[in-house]
């Protein structure tokens, strides 16, 4: 497979441009409603697009600045349209095109659409209208049977009137043989842009409805739509109501009809006037019609609830509250004994929180007290705050506890296990952290050894149980094991 592939290789890489260069292509649709915009390099069609649709075109001074098709949108008539901006043609044969004239030769010769030829009347773009003709000529068997229009562009810059007899009868040519319009526009000024664009759309709307007619396609469009075929009667009296009957008999006699829309001019027209519905309101009393407070229960409101003497009354309820809270002088006598027997309360709960205390003490008396681990203080700091203190410590130093190393408290073993007639080799003693490998200590001796180096060296368990320690089994039952771990 490697091999074949290798031999593919000159293909697949050609399969690979091609795809590349699909991938740049636009997305155009073919049978969307479309226009397409060509002519002579720099004669402003990108302009032309960027103006009309929503398409962000590079435009620049010089010529063929626009090398492939771009596309835009636009809204005309409630429908979407595409407006295809081409680069620029030049006037020779089709065999002397390049690639980037053969891209706006393909569009115009294979996408339906409404032809906007744009010829520079100003002549600033480097072409002379003659040649302008001549390249419209050269290309007009590509614009057959598709609407055209002819964009007579940059007249800011130069004005019809401004045109010599010759150049005249040279335009007059192109609408020799087809019915060609002519539009004089300005991309600078924004002059006659929305006409151009409007009168194209209208071009290619026409002939989408002329082609459906020839083809007889109307009927199946005409078949989609239900009309209906009720024959018109001709006795339809309109219906008038007997109260508007009424109303017009009794204007007739003089009673003119007061209506919202003459209430509204007398009273400041539209805008000032508010329309009144509480005249409408149908309620049991016409008088409560106009109500600041309307009615909310049996035929009355907020108002008819409120007492007028509710001030009185409110301050004598308060005196009778204050009367209740502090008492009369009728019932001193009475305060000072519940007074007396509250305070015989608060004493008889005191006393009662006090036997409850010496109880827990008690109770706890049977228990070992835990004792708390003090901080462990440096002697070098501990001296020094005695000195700020101003306490010798020149008498203390004699009482000042020296930390045995590491020698001595392996040389205290030793001393006392003398009479332990198990051994150990010297390099299970050097294992254990002693610094003399020539002694040789019991199994006891050397556990606790072992023991209090692993505490040093900031080991914790529960007693001597050190988990996940590596050393030999033999350290611990005096026998020589095979070097696996204890996870005692």
């Amino acid at each position: 497979m490697c091999t074949a592939i290798k031999k593919l290789q000159a293909s697949l890489q050609y399969l690979e441009e091609i795809r590349q260069h699909m991938a740049r292509l636009p997305q155009i649709n073919p049978s969307a409603r479309t226009l397409i915009v060509t002519g002579y390099p720099n004669v402003g069609k990108s302009s032309f697009v960027n103006l009309v649709t929503d398409a962000n075109v590079d435009v620049q001074p010089y010529a063929f600045t626009t090398k492939s098709i771009f596309i835009g949108h636009l809204d005309y008539k409630y429908t979407r349209w595409q407006v295809l901006d081409t680069p620029g043609i030049l006037d020779h044969p089709l065999e002397e095109r390049n690639t980037i004239e053969m891209t706006a030769i393909t569009a115009l010769a294979h996408i339906p659409a409404t032809i906007l030829f744009f010829l520079d009347v100003s002549e600033t773009c480097g072409y002379s209208i003659e040649q302008q003709v001549a390249l419209f000529h050269s290309i007009k068997p590509l614009f057959k049977a598709k609407p055209l229009l002819v964009v007579l562009n940059k007249t800011d810059a130069r004005s019809l009137e401004a045109l010599s007899d010759e150049q005249r009868e040279l335009m007059e040519t192109m609408k020799l043989d087809g019915n060609v319009s002519f539009l004089p526009t300005s991309c600078l000024t924004a002059v006659g842009i929305d006409d151009a664009k409007n009168m194209a759309c209208e071009l290619l709307l026409k002939q989408r409805v002329e082609s459906k007619i020839a083809q007889h396609k109307d009927t199946h469009i005409a078949s989609r739509i239900h009309v209906t075929r009720v024959a018109v009667s001709e006795k339809r009296p309109p219906f008038i109501p007997a109260s508007v009957v009424a109303k017009r008999a009794n204007a007739d006699m003089g009673d003119v009809r007061v209506t919202e829309k003459s209430l509204q001019e007398s009273q400041g027209g539209a805008g000032a006037y508010n329309v009144d519905f509480r005249k409408e309101w149908q309620l049991k009393r016409a008088e409560w019609q106009y109500d600041a407070v309307p009615e909310i229960m049996d035929g009355m409101n907020v108002a008819d609830f409120i007492d007028e003497d509710i001030d009185r009354k409110l301050a004598e309820l308060e005196a009778e509250e204050e009367a209740l809270m502090w008492g009369d002088h009728d019932d001193e006598a009475e305060a000072k004994q519940y007074k007396e027997v509250q305070k015989t309360l608060a004493a008889v709960h005191l006393e009662m929180e006090q036997q409850k205390l010496e109880n827990r003490l008690r109770r706890n008396l049977s228990r070992k007290a835990i004792v708390r681990r003090k901080t462990k203080v440096n002697v070098a700091d501990a001296v020094a705050d005695l000195a700020l203190m101003g306490v010798e410590v020149n008498d203390l130093s004699h009482r000042v506890k020296r930390k045995r190393t590491l020698d001595e408290e392996e040389e205290s073993i030793v001393k006392k296990t003398k009479r332990s007639n198990h051994r150990v080799p010297a390099s299970d003693v050097r294992l254990a952290g002693a610094s003399k490998p020539h002694v040789q200590v019991g199994a006891e001796a050397h556990k606790r050894l072992k023991t209090k180096q692993l505490y040093r060296e900031g080991h914790r368990g529960e007693g001597d149980r050190f988990i996940s320690v590596a050393k030999p089994k033999h350290l611990f039952s005096g026998k020589r094991g095979n070097g696996k771990t204890d996870r005692r």
